[in-house]
């Protein structure tokens, strides 16, 4: 199921094997990952060697760069964490030795994605004391965090530059920059690239790189939310606000974003998830996201095909109306045709199936629009184009809070659905089509009958003309189909592939 929504697959050694590989891309695996970090660029080769062999082009090659990240290293054991008690760190016992230099006393430290939380006792060039606020052992190559400041250190290190050239040669397809602080350090990547095929995923997961999201979003076109990494620095409870914030600024932007980091953390172990990891999961798909990361999860779990069936079976009972488009806000249905059409009737349907699906839906009716406002807003061309701009806003607005945007108007004019298009980035015109003598034989509220006897001067298909849409995305003919086939049209627009869609 690749309707362009990315499952990027960690790997490791052992998953190597042809059978393996292609198993982990019929389960869904869209990217295959090599995580630099535990990868020596020496390795590279035999891995896209590999998968190359096994799936040729169906995937693409993702080298994860480790990047500036502080991580312990060559440990020759783990260090035993004990609640209260202090432990030493050399330079030795990490990948960057002058990390110590920029440590003072009361400096609070996270490491192995906020699991463990250290304070320096004491600190110097040659040695820092940490007291540990937790149990647990800290073994080699898990990440170190400094909360509250960021030293100027490098943007590449050797070892990401070794893998750069290493992925080069090896026919990489995409790297993914870490520890990205802003534009500068895109561009610096660039520059590493110049002259090869390699995508870059720019990883958003510090402080820095939100404050200069925008300026960092114009360098790339793919960006992930390590969300692990992210927590370190901004805090846990602000991770779920804070990736929905980057996924809207994206999507705004055009650029396709992932989230990463313990999606299904428990599967390393267990073949079926907590019930909050899916929860979660779902949660992402339906807001919107391009794609979801498995680390650990595939590369050294237990039970890697299961995870990527959770993935399938999460997104297939969370479609997100979001595949229609990733422009910026929410979809919005223009549900335009005659009066007695069927507009609010497919509305009232088509908005209690999408609520009962978990998707918060907003719905605009023209005649409620109506009554909000008073009596003061007339039928004349005049009065119309005032309130079809106001309900142009107001679907404009709504599109930024909400899953899905129903208009229900009756929206006679091609040159204010034009505007409607121009102004609300993901606009889908359905005109709902039915002939002016079966919309009159209905006549639900009367209109057709006051018409005919003058008693409305300017109603629309009687006296003032309507303006057939020439080129909508959505035809539903309620003359010639019921209110379930008109809905099943709406469904399949919204939740399959996008494409130009009529139930006629």
């Amino acid at each position: 199921m690749n309707d362009g929504f990315d499952v990027i697959a960690t790997v490791n050694t052992h998953l190597l094997k042809p059978a393996t590989l292609r198993a982990l891309n019929r389960a869904g695996a869209t990217i295959l990952r090599i995580n630099g970090s535990h990868a020596k660029p020496a390795e590279i080769g035999p891995y896209v060697r590999a998968i190359r062999a096994a799936l040729g082009r169906r995937v693409r090659v993702l080298v994860d760069l480790p990047g500036n990240k502080i991580r312990t290293s060559d440990l020759s054991q783990p260090i035993v964490l004990t609640a209260g008690g202090t432990f030493e760190l050399r330079p030795e016992d990490l990948n960057y030795p002058q990390f110590l230099r920029h440590l003072a006393k009361g400096d609070v430290l996270l490491a192995n994605d906020s699991q463990f939380r250290f304070v320096v006792v004491s600190a110097s060039a040659k040695s820092a004391v940490l007291r540990s606020d937790t149990d647990g052992q800290l073994i080699s190559n898990k990440g170190v965090h400094l909360t509250g400041k960021h030293p100027a250190m490098p943007f590449l290190f050797a070892r990401d530059r070794e893998l750069i050239r290493e992925s080069v040669k090896h026919g990489v397809d995409v790297l993914g920059l870490s520890f990205v602080r802003d534009a500068a350090d895109v561009r610096e990547a660039k520059a590493a690239v110049q002259g090869t095929r390699l995508d870059l995923i720019v990883k958003v997961e510090t402080s820095p790189a939100l404050a200069n999201l925008d300026a960092i979003l114009a360098e790339a076109d793919e960006f992930l939310v390590d969300r692990g990494d992210l927590s370190c620095d901004v805090g846990i409870e602000n991770v779920d606000r804070l990736q929905k914030l980057i996924l809207k600024r994206a999507h705004a932007a055009g650029k396709r974003v992932y989230f990463a980091t313990q999606f299904l953390h428990s599967m390393v172990r267990n073949n079926v998830p907590l019930i909050a990891e899916a929860c979660g999961l779902s949660d992402a798909v339906a807001a919107g996201v391009d794609g979801v990361q498995m680390s650990e999860e595939t590369a050294i779990g237990a039970h890697p095909l299961a995870v990527l069936e959770t993935v399938r079976r999460v997104r297939a009972a969370v479609p997100s109306a979001h595949r229609l488009t990733k422009a910026a806000g929410a979809p919005v249905l223009w549900l335009t045709g005659l009066s007695g059409g069927g507009k609010t009737t497919v509305t009232r349907a088509f908005s209690r199936e999408l609520e009962e699906r978990g998707l918060r839906c907003a719905v605009v009716d023209g005649d409620d629009f109506r009554a909000f406002w008073g009596n003061d807003v007339g039928y004349t061309k005049e009065d119309r184009v005032r309130n079809q701009r106001a309900m142009i806003f107001t679907a404009f607005q709504a599109a930024h809070s909400f899953d899905l945007v129903i208009v229900s108007s009756l929206s006679p004019y091609r040159a204010l659905r034009a505007l409607a298009r121009e102004k609300i980035p993901n606009f889908h015109e359905v005109y709902v089509k039915a002939s002016i003598a079966a919309c009159a034989k209905r006549d639900p509220k009367g209109h057709y009958a006051r018409a005919a006897k003058g008693g409305h001067k300017h109603f629309v298909g009687v006296t003032d003309e309507y303006e057939t849409p020439l080129r909508p995305e959505v035809v539903l003919d309620t003359e010639k189909n019921d209110l379930g086939a008109c809905v099943a049209v709406l469904r399949n627009y919204c939740f399959g592939a996008p494409r130009r869609a009529a139930a006629n």
